[in-house]
Parts: C-alpha cells; structure tokens; sequence
C-alpha cells in the first residue's frame, strides 16, 4: 500500500472507530514504512484530542512502544508525539550510537537563529547532565561543525552552566573559522520554523544517559 493510500485508509479508519482504533494504529506506527509511520503518528495525536480519556488511551499505547521491542525509528517517533503531548520518557535503542547522531543532526538543523541557540541550550541544560551535554555537542561536531560551535559558545558564556564542564566546550567554541566555510544550509533544504521545545524535546531525551 502507498504512503498515500495508508494515510487514507487510517483516516477512514478514526472516523469509524475513534479511539477503539488505538491498538491497529499502534501496530500501523511500529511498520517499517516511514509513510505508515507518519500517518499513524498523526491519526493517534488527533484521537488524544478528543477529551482525557483518548488521551490516556494514546499515551499508553505510546509509552508501550518505547519500552517494547520494536525498531528504534518507531521509538523516536512514539517519544516525539509523546514528547508533543506534555510527556517525557526514557528508551532503550538497539543502536544508541546511531540515535545519538541523529539526534545531533535533527538539532542541529534547527539552530537557524540566536534565539534558537538560546532556546536549544536553555533546555539542555534544564534536561540534561553536563557530560550528556558535552557529549551530544561532540557528536554534533562531527557532522555539523557550526552548530556545535554557536551551542558551545552559548553554553560556556551561561552562569547555570557547571564551570568544571565548561573547559571541554571552550576548545569547540574556539576555533570556528573553518566552520564558518561550511555554515550555509544545502541547497533545496527549506529553512526550519524558529525552535520550538516540542521540536527538541525528544532529541534532547534521546541524549540521555551518554556517558
């Protein structure tokens, strides 16, 4: 079935069973096709806007994914609407490392204006420990060097950030003259939507426990 028809039947499908839909569209979000997982995705956030029962019924159903043992791109995806939905949980991946540099990337991506960088490093550190910090901001350094260098900067200019942290990210903060070369978005890539927490919650849960 085409991405397109998927979305289609499970539109059909919410609007014949309502919530009784969870559990199928549970299954529909493990799928190995990313078409069936966005559709599904998007079916389970508008039943969980029919009132605290659905709610309840889609977050459970969400929080079964992140602990069961299903692909890690469906655990991001559940953690996301999770994320979205006010809810924040920790999840085991098959390939942590793999998530860990997603994770640096997708944020990355996001780091368009100063106020995102603000944002990006306001919830970083509310949410994370300081070696999950410099960590997640070394991975970032691999494959998106300006971002990880305007983070670092921000980072170690913060009064709330541990000093004893701080000397590791001074030394990306202070070479970005090659960065610089490399600091323009690919072309046809649209620009981001200014940062949001719900964007990066998830990527910032997924840097949990690094160290």
């Amino acid at each position: 079935m085409s991405p397109l028809r998927a979305a289609h039947h499970i539109e059909r499908l919410i609007q014949r069973l309502g919530v009784t839909a969870v559990p199928l569209l549970g299954r529909q979000l493990r799928a190995d096709e990313p078409g069936r997982r966005d559709a599904a995705r998007d079916a389970l956030e508008a039943i969980a806007g029919h009132g605290a029962a659905a709610r309840a019924r889609v977050t459970a159903e969400l929080h079964a994914i992140t602990t069961g043992d299903v692909a890690d791109d469906a655990k991001v995806v559940a953690l996301g609407l999770l994320s979205e939905l006010g809810e924040h949980v920790d999840a085991r991946f098959a390939d942590p490392q793999a998530i860990r540099v997603r994770s640096a990337i997708a944020l990355a991506a996001h780091l368009r204006t100063a106020a995102d960088v603000a944002g990006a490093a306001d919830l970083m550190i509310h949410d994370l420990d300081a070696g999950d910090i410099v960590q997640m901001l070394e991975v970032m350094a691999e494959s998106a060097p300006v971002a990880a260098h305007r983070l670092a900067t921000e980072l170690t200019l913060r009064l709330d950030f541990p000093i004893d942290a701080r000397d590791r990210l001074r030394v990306m903060a202070a070479a970005p003259a090659t960065a610089r070369r490399t600091s323009a978005a690919p072309a046809g890539r649209p620009r981001s939507r200014r940062l949001d927490a719900p964007d990066v919650a998830v990527l910032i849960d997924a840097a949990r426990g690094w160290s």
